[in-house]
């Protein structure tokens, strides 16, 4: 049967010399599996497409003894990259996809609210000016839809203000208190989800986030 919806790029894994398996988020099917033919190929003018955290329009063909799809035509709604996003807000991206990869399983099915939260959140990092603080807030609000909410009553800095992007231009912290406040943030995944890791991509966006 051949189907629509939307996805975001998680990862790629090597296949062939010139073939990957993407992973994608799908709003309706949850995560899927594809396998890209001379997606490798720099004369593959679709290659560039599969780029981990891109959001696309896809149809492929859904068969549920299949575990790797066929994607029939996908289309670029949007590249969170450099070009498009400048170099900050590429890496709170990078960031983004790296936290998804940490705490979507394998078998995921569809969860199309926490998928309409996420397609938000880069549409209005995409849409506003950058506030450092970004990073925290999807963290805070990202923890709702897991079902592992981060408890507002557990930290000295009012978290209510985490809760709408649009609230942060209240915030003030240092460089230093929102690297504190991560940490804790991070805390609480890993005491409340059974395979989550330490993200590296921290490391970056305290490197170049001032």
């Amino acid at each position: 049967m051949l189907v629509s919806t939307e996805g975001i790029v998680l990862r790629q894994i090597p296949f062939s010399d010139t073939s990957l398996i993407v992973k994608i988020l799908t709003r309706d099917f949850g995560l899927e599996s594809f396998l890209i033919k001379g997606a490798k190929s720099k004369k593959n003018p679709k290659a560039p497409l599969y780029k981990p955290i891109n959001l696309l329009a896809l149809s492929f063909y859904q068969r549920e003894n299949k575990s790797l799809k066929q994607i029939k035509e996908a289309q670029l709604l949007f590249a969170p990259d450099a070009q498009n996003f400048g170099i900050y807000k590429s890496a709170i991206s990078m960031f983004i996809v790296e936290l998804l990869n940490h705490t979507i399983p394998e078998n995921s099915s569809s969860e199309s609210e926490k998928y309409d939260f996420i397609s938000y959140s880069i549409a209005y990092l995409r849409d506003h000016p950058l506030n450092p603080h970004f990073y925290l807030s999807f963290l805070y609000q990202y923890s709702v839809y897991l079902g592992i909410e981060i408890p507002l009553t557990s930290f000295n800095t009012p978290l209510e203000l985490f809760t709408d992007y649009s609230s942060l231009g209240q915030l003030n912290l240092s460089k230093k208190e929102r690297n504190a406040l991560f940490h804790q943030f991070e805390e609480h995944y890993l005491e409340n989800l059974t395979n989550y890791k330490p993200l590296k991509s921290i490391d970056i966006l305290n490197d170049i986030l001032h």
